[in-house]
């Protein structure tokens, strides 16, 4: 995505306010990706085996 705002936009503020939005909510993604695992690790590997 930063690619695609540094060739479109021009204002460098709104680049800047646009780049850390985007870097911000993949942390928060992962960060929400990895709770949840550490909550459902268990389930996910409980009975992974077909019978």
């Amino acid at each position: 995505m930063n690619p695609v705002v540094a060739r479109y936009i021009s204002n460098h503020k709104e680049k800047l306010r646009i780049n850390v939005l985007n870097t911000v909510s993949y942390n928060v993604r992962a960060f929400i990706v990895s709770v949840l695992f550490a909550l459902f690790a268990s389930k996910l590997t409980e009975d992974w085996q077909l019978p």
